[in-house]
């Protein structure tokens, strides 16, 4: 099948690198961690020396991906002379949602499909229009002549399949299609992938997402799901079981966006928002110290939690009021 173009100064780069750090955003998804492991295969089998880098481990229910115990929370050995040819930061166009402060790279490059107004790296390409960064990845594997084994093809479609919500937002696209179905046809048991995802839901996580659920709140066609630390230990969770807690409100017959904040300290939180496509979600989760796509964006806030409740959906009625003006 065609391939998007690809910046010949990416391949370029990839190609001349011999040792090469590939790092995402923290609390992966899919996306995150399929796109990851898929270069990550794609690059040693071309000869390269690659590490795998990831502040948070990885989510219990992406274990079953190929590679994933190669994930290390810790830089590797930095002995004078050892810096990685090439940085490469992937579903992140950004140093700040790495969780590091610095990270080591002769030349640094950016491989992304959120937006944002920050412009790290050397070699940037982001593509706004894609389904996910995996569907980016596959081309860049097919444009750099690398050869995409099963396993590879188990992590790539996993990353789009993910970051498409099993092909059923406005994200999905000819092309993610039959990028998908090039991925079938390599191996991929579509089912393995579903089952593993989103039919393998542990009873601590059910009993929690049930809590979640009965404690949601509605503002207009605004819905709000929050998860405390209170619940995580009640429950005998993590914040890995609330992966795709935000769509549980937007599903919601009438809601147009939901909102789902998570507690991750005494008074901060993360927010993430889902829209049904007449918000633009992006632009407030810039304001928030976060960022992401038109219908899925996120941030973190500071506050009690009802402070920063009334502050988030305040910000979606205004965005509502102005798009309306």
């Amino acid at each position: 099948m065609k391939v998007m173009k690809i910046p010949d100064a990416l391949t370029g780069a990839i190609r001349q690198a011999e040792s090469v750090l590939i790092v995402t955003h923290v609390s992966p998804d899919g996306d995150a961690l399929g796109s990851s492991l898929a270069l990550a295969r794609a690059l040693v089998a071309m000869g390269k020396r690659v590490s795998l880098l990831n502040k948070d481990p990885v989510p219990r229910i992406y274990r079953f991906l190929p590679g994933w115990q190669d994930v290390s929370a810790q830089l590797p050995d930095a002995a004078e002379g050892t810096e990685p040819d090439a940085l490469i930061l992937l579903d992140c166009g950004e140093l700040e949602r790495t969780g590091f402060g610095t990270l080591p790279g002769r030349v640094k490059l950016v491989v992304d499909h959120h937006l944002t107004e920050r412009s790290y790296g050397d070699i940037r390409w982001v593509r706004p229009e894609m389904s996910s960064t995996g569907e980016m990845v596959y081309s860049l594997i097919r444009a750099l002549g690398a050869e995409i084994d099963t396993e590879t093809a188990l992590c790539l479609y996993t990353a789009i399949f993910t970051d498409t919500g099993g092909f059923r937002y406005s994200s999905s696209t000819p092309s993610s299609f039959r990028a998908a179905a090039d991925l079938v046809e390599l191996g991929v048991k579509p089912w393995s992938v579903t089952e593993n995802v989103y039919e393998s839901i542990s009873p601590a996580r059910m009993k929690l997402m049930g809590m979640a659920i009965n404690g949601m709140r509605f503002h207009g066609d605004v819905a709000v799901i929050v998860v405390t630390r209170d619940m995580y230990s009640e429950t005998g969770t993590t914040d890995e079981d609330t992966e795709n807690f935000a769509n549980l409100a937007r599903s919601v017959q009438g809601v147009e966006v939901a909102v789902f904040i998570r507690q991750t300290g005494p008074e901060s939180f993360k927010v993430s928002m889902r829209s049904k496509g007449r918000v633009n979600v992006a632009a407030i989760a810039e304001t928030i110290r976060g960022g992401g796509h038109h219908n899925a964006a996120g941030g973190k806030m500071d506050g009690t939690l009802a402070e920063v409740e009334e502050r988030i959906v305040t910000a979606l009625t205004n965005a509502r009021c102005d798009s309306q003006s």
